[in-house]
């Protein structure tokens, strides 16, 4: 069916097209076109919306797009409305489609439109790829990207104005045959399946709020040109992403000069400079909930920065949830290629605790806060002896080494359990190996350590030493309190033999503010203790750890009962807390649209986690340290707030008291002996400022600060 004269006010309705060849309907200059009830099956196209003014106020809306070979519907009029269908298999058979810009589910060029209600389930490409202006809302995505790589659940382009808010996306991407249309020796051969993802042409003026988004390896990717204007991405739920949120400077390449200002990023005069110190995005009320130790909160990469000294800066954040309970390394930070378009190399790759993040842009995050979780996604057993010879330090630095700076021992010193190992300004520490390393020594190793700082930071601990800047191996957090920390340590090396005999060592490579510099002048001292590597055999339980965490949402168009997200009620086990700090127990129920992101706080792998040195893990313990904490969290708080306390042995009455600003007891409440965590309701804790008091046997021990704002 098709028209290629200006027609007014037709009405398709009630139709099944099957079979055709070309577009079911083809249009190329209708005002007031409504096509409403169709079915399309087994079709080329379903509707090519196509051509110049008139041609506007088009309403396609609750029809049913299944089995088609390229795109379900492709329009370019202005004040289109596509509401309330549904898509089903589209573009599945490579080949079947055409050859640029195909293989999707809705291509709209138009402005001011509306793409509001449907459902897109099993896409060969992108399900919606947006130019112009206009809002898309309560779109239900899922088993997007099934057949091309490096798409989108929703991708956007050349446009100006657009809205985005909340759309549910979930896994995409189908690695047994999305990689099969790319070149194996293509830099981007490996999963790219981004949520949301702000594409490599002009994009102003976009506003991306309230969407869910889970199972993708980007959550949301913003991608800048030097033309990128005014994005606001905000109360956005990103979950189980392999990063959750992510932006890049890399399509400057482009070099699209000043351009116009209304969409047409092919356009204007190019700067021949790709380079740009900052943008005006901003990044508000965002959660960033990992399910793996690996997976990243948030991502950012240089590429065309003039030098390391010249970062770029994304825009401003505030108020952002960087919820990994399985690693403090949340944000990350790189310089990832060499001034040219293509893979080329990676300068460096560095992690962040939002605390250091803090400490380098002081305007970033000032409330935002992090998980207070330190959970694990295995338990193990070892299958070697204890590999590290001089693991205490009684027989001074005897067996270690350092490249530089100066290194040597403490005596007795009262943070750390006995002499220990001092570290200033030196790019790695190891320890000698007694052997060189064969194939049977590839596996998985437990390194633990008691370790200080006197900046927060990273090391990345290394089970084979095999260069200074970058040996493989796993990065762990460390700051100014002294912390016993747990890791795997991960060695697949191809040829072992070709390494240098070390058993272990601590590259402290990120400290500099010059991240081209090792360490130079700004690097942190280190004091290390009660250094122990042993191979172990891992059992995942990362089945059971998921389960106590929750993404929750209801959405309320057609999912086939196979998402396992999707539902209006659930009566909760338990008692669960949100990234906010309110806690939920009996059936939790969601309006519409509505999402939660819940973890478990009374079970026992939940409360053992809270401690540093998890015993969920059984593995042999160095001797505690008596040194009692108390930390809260969040902080401010707008709810309740949640304790996190250590109580060394020995003692026999635990008693935690709070207090306002003016030093009035506000409450009191006794607690075991032991390690452990406690809540203050709302109606406990007053609105300003309290001091929450750790009393031993009847002796203040420590104490935290919590502000309450509400």
């Amino acid at each position: 069916m098709g028209s290629g004269s200006t027609e007014q006010g037709i009405l398709i309705s009630g139709i099944a097209f099957k079979h055709q060849t070309q577009a079911a309907i083809i249009t190329n200059h209708c005002d007031g076109l409504t096509v409403e009830d169709c079915l399309f099956d087994h079709v080329f196209q379903g509707i090519n919306n196509d051509g110049t003014s008139p041609n506007t106020d088009n309403t396609f809306t609750d029809n049913v797009f299944q089995n088609i070979y390229d795109r379900a519907i492709r329009t370019s009029a202005d004040n289109v409305t596509i509401t309330d269908n549904t898509f089903t298999d589209i573009g599945l058979i490579p080949g079947l489609g055409q050859d640029n810009w195909g293989y999707m589910g809705v291509v709209s060029r138009g402005d001011n439109c509306l793409i509001e209600n449907n459902a897109f389930s099993n896409i060969g490409y992108s399900a919606l790829a947006l130019y112009g202006s206009g809002t898309a809302r309560h779109n239900y995505i899922t088993k997007a990207m099934a057949t091309f790589n490096d798409g989108a659940g929703i991708t956007l382009d050349m446009s100006d104005g657009l809205v985005i808010e909340e759309n549910i996306i979930h896994d995409l991407g189908d690695p047994t045959q999305n990689l099969i249309s790319a070149a194996d020796n293509h830099h981007a051969y490996h999963q790219i399946t981004n949520g949301i993802y702000f594409g490599d042409n002009e994009i102003v003026h976009t506003t991306v709020s309230g969407n869910v988004i889970t199972g993708c390896s980007n959550g949301i990717h913003v991608d800048h040109t030097l033309l990128s204007d005014d994005a606001v991405i905000e109360d956005n739920v990103l979950f189980n992403n392999d990063v959750q949120l992510s932006m890049t400077d890399y399509s400057n390449y482009r070099n699209l000069g000043l351009g116009t200002g209304n969409g047409d990023g092919n356009t204007g005069q190019g700067t021949g400079v790709n380079y740009t110190s900052s943008y005006n995005d901003t990044y508000t009320n965002n959660i960033l909930y990992c399910l793996s130790e690996g997976q990243r909160c948030l991502q950012q990469e240089n590429v065309w920065p003039d030098s390391y000294l010249e970062l770029v800066d994304f825009g401003d954040f505030s108020q952002n949830h960087y919820f990994n309970p399985f690693n403090e390394l949340t944000i990350w930070q790189l310089t990832k290629y060499t001034p040219s378009v293509g893979a080329g190399t990676l300068l460096s790759e560095l992690p962040r605790t939002l605390t250091r993040w803090k400490e380098e842009h002081p305007l970033y995050d000032v409330t935002g806060n992090e998980s207070p979780l330190r959970l694990h996604t295995y338990t193990y057993s070892l299958s070697s002896p204890e590999w590290v010879i001089n693991h205490d330090m009684t027989s001074g630095p005897g067996g270690w080494d350092w490249s530089a700076g100066s290194c040597g021992t403490l005596t007795n010193p009262t943070w750390v359990n006995g002499p220990a190992l001092r570290s200033s300004q030196c790019k790695w520490i190891s320890e000698d190996a007694n052997s060189n390393i064969t194939d049977a020594d590839n596996g998985d190793y437990l390194v633990r350590c008691t370790i200080t700082s006197t900046k927060e930071g990273a090391l990345k601990a290394s089970a084979y030493f095999v260069s200074e800047t970058s040996p493989p191996g796993t990065w762990i957090p460390i700051g100014g309190d002294t912390r016993s920390v747990e890791a795997i340590i991960h060695v697949d090396l191809p040829n072992p033999s070709s390494y240098n005999g070390k058993y272990l060592s601590f590259c402290d490579v990120e400290f500099a503010e010059d991240i081209s510099d090792d360490l130079g002048d700004d690097a942190a001292t280190i004091t290390l203790d009660d250094v122990y590597l042993t191979k172990v055999d891992l059992t995942d339980i990362s089945e059971q750890v998921a389960e106590e965490h929750l993404l929750l949402y209801n959405n309320p168009l057609v999912s086939g009962g196979s998402d396992p997200h999707d539902m209006a009620s659930i009566a909760l086990d338990g008692t669960w807390s949100d990234v906010f700090g309110n806690t939920y127990d009996g059936t939790l129920y969601l309006d519409p649209w509505e999402s939660k992101v819940l973890y478990r706080l009374d079970s026992e792998r939940t409360t053992r986690a809270l401690v540093e040195n998890d015993p969920l893990l059984g593995a042999p313990s160095r001797p505690a340290s008596t040194e009692p904490v108390i930390s809260v969290y969040p902080n401010p708080c707008n709810g309740p707030v949640h304790l996190v306390y250590r109580i060394p042995q020995g003692v026999a009455q635990a008693e935690i008291r709070w207090t306002d600003a003016l030093g009035r007891v506000s409450g009191k409440r006794n607690v075991a002996p032991q390690d452990g965590a406690m809540q203050l309701r709302s109606d406990e804790v007053s609105t300003g400022l309290h001091v929450i008091t750790l009393y031993l046997d009847g002796i203040p021990a420590g104490h935290a600060k919590v502000d309450v704002v509400r």
